[in-house]
């Protein structure tokens, strides 16, 4: 979520916890402006807007409120953001209103395993209420076959969608993931015109120079043009939690020495996912009026995974 609301000469700009939903916001002499896209406010700038220096050397950024443009700024995940405007004065103040706990740990296999399949399965069941249709983004890796399951265990039956191009496509595990649970799979193929044609539309959408963010979001903007559902689900997270990436698996080759270095990764490597991630896909799917729901950061689900 990110909403914002008044209490007489304060306003409250509020973000969920991992920063799901973006919130930017933009000040100038005693002029406040807020919105949820950077399109927005960039109409609203007072002054010749700056733009931060390109950083291409690191995908995962630092943890900050920056944004492309040095004066635009957004509300941190998990805070809220008090102006308290007095004497047509702006008073800013960050208040840190969630943390997600990792205090209790849970060391027996067996009861993580029970307690990761119940809580998914719990999140995915709560993602499914919704009065429309509902569809899942399926790749055919680990965390979408997941997903592919838990639906099967609930008896419920809903369209899957794949994107790939004939250099790089993952159409075969869908295909076979699809027929195992007897789910309805549309394949989406992306070819070099619809790149070039689409480049600049997609880097006004995802609102970053981020080269490293480029490649998956005009795969997005294929994908989401041809889903046929308002909402969709997404395995989004599920690496980010439990070090699905080849640099943090290298990182448990010694487990004694590098675990607490693994979890650090891990914290931060999903801590950072309002940067990129979950940015880029609210921002491409919302382009195309479809609501993305992500029951691997349901809170009950990250707190386990925490723990």
């Amino acid at each position: 979520f990110a909403f914002v609301f008044f209490e007489k000469n304060k306003i409250y700009l509020a973000r969920d916890s991992l920063g799901v939903k973006p919130l930017y916001y933009y000040k100038y002499d005693d002029t406040f402006y807020f919105a949820s896209e950077i399109k927005a406010l960039y109409l609203c700038m007072q002054e010749n807007p700056v733009l931060e220096n390109i950083d291409l050397e690191n995908y995962i950024k630092p943890y900050g409120n920056y944004t492309p443009i040095r004066q635009i700024k957004q509300v941190l995940p998990g805070s809220a953001l008090e102006i308290k405007i007095k004497n047509r004065k702006l008073n800013e103040k960050i208040i840190i209103y969630n943390h997600f706990s990792n205090d209790k740990k849970i060391i027996s296999p067996k009861k993580a395993k029970k307690h990761i399949k119940e809580t998914l399965k719990n999140a995915v069941s709560k993602m499914l209420i919704a009065d429309t249709k509902v569809g899942l983004l399926l790749s055919g890796g680990i965390d979408s076959t997941i997903l592919a399951s838990l639906l099967n265990d609930l008896q419920i039956s809903i369209p899957a969608f794949c994107v790939g191009s004939n250099q790089h496509n993952e159409f075969e595990d869908a295909e076979i993931v699809a027929r195992e649970f007897g789910i309805k799979l549309k394949t989406i193929e992306i070819k070099e015109n619809f790149i070039i044609k689409n480049s600049q539309k997609v880097i006004q959408k995802m609102e970053t120079f981020d080269a490293g963010q480029f490649s998956t979001a005009i795969a997005m903007e294929k994908l989401f043009s041809n889903v046929n559902t308002r909402v969709v689900l997404s395995g989004e997270g599920a690496d980010e939690l439990f070090g699905g990436y080849n640099e943090a698996f290298a990182m448990l080759n010694n487990k004694i020495q590098n675990q607490n270095r693994f979890e650090l990764e891990m914290l931060t490597a999903t801590r950072n996912m309002y940067q990129r991630q979950l940015a880029r896909l609210d921002k491409l799917s919302l382009s195309h009026s479809i609501e993305a729901r992500l029951p691997f950061l349901h809170k009950d689900f990250v707190n386990l995974a925490l723990s």
